[in-house]
């Protein structure tokens, strides 16, 4: 039994474990302690630019967001790509500083630039969304690809239901399946859950119901309330 997809809206953050709400855009985390959380300066950022980074990270941990903007303003005029991305995100929540999109969109593409992961997701996002910048599915495509590439797995589902839908990029299930892959392999529940339907329906890979079965019960794991439902129909609880 073949069960179409609606089609496939970006998910939201807020919906990744319910993927019934998937039709909004994943959107960068808003959680304030994931702001500055595992990202502390590398080795290679000089020596005054990451003391100042720290300075800023220590006054985010607590609450000192006018501190932080300030240090974190410093760090971002030296080129520390982290610090860049923090002030994007300030200025985009409104931390310790008026909220601003058009300035927020411009030091995400700064990290972005700068080879930044989390920031080249950011920046597709305001593409995507037209938030701070005109929309444009082309450019919103062009930046989640370059932090796909480098395993950011919001960035990979993203890219893959742009394929999927032909938005942004030409349409392409095989290319949709490739993305959803990357990112349900490294536990990303929402891309196990596509990949799981794309095996179950047969699109962009070949029909397999037991391959459907093994990524819907691993999207269930993780709470995917959809993914169960699969499962009771096809017969796999």
């Amino acid at each position: 039994m073949t069960i179409k997809l609606k089609n496939i809206g970006l998910l939201s953050v807020s919906c990744l474990l319910m993927v019934s709400c998937s039709t909004e855009p994943i959107k960068p985390p808003t959680d304030k302690a994931f702001l500055t959380k595992n990202h502390v300066p590398e080795k290679s950022d000089s020596d005054i630019a990451g003391t100042i980074f720290s300075r800023g990270e220590e006054a985010y941990k607590k609450g000192d967001y006018a501190i932080a903007f300030k240090w974190f303003s410093q760090a971002a005029e030296q080129g520390h790509a982290v610090a860049q991305k923090n002030l994007g995100t300030m200025y985009a929540k409104g931390y310790g500083v008026a909220q601003n999109h058009q300035e927020s969109f411009k030091w995400y593409r700064k990290a972005a630039e700068q080879g930044y992961a989390m920031a080249q997701f950011n920046l597709g996002t305001n593409y995507l969304t037209g938030e701070g910048v005109t929309q444009n599915d082309q450019e919103a495509a062009k930046w989640f690809r370059k932090a796909a590439e480098q395993g950011y797995t919001m960035a990979q589902i993203n890219l893959g239901v742009m394929y999927k839908n032909g938005k942004g990029v030409p349409q392409n299930h095989q290319k949709a399946v490739k993305w959803y892959r990357k990112a349900a392999e490294q536990g990303l529940a929402p891309a196990q859950f596509y990949l799981g339907a794309s095996y179950h329906n047969g699109e962009g890979v070949a029909q397999n119901r037991q391959e459907a079965v093994k990524w819907y019960r691993k999207a269930a794991e993780q709470g995917i309330v959809e993914a169960e439902s699969r499962l009771k129909k096809l017969g796999a609880e």
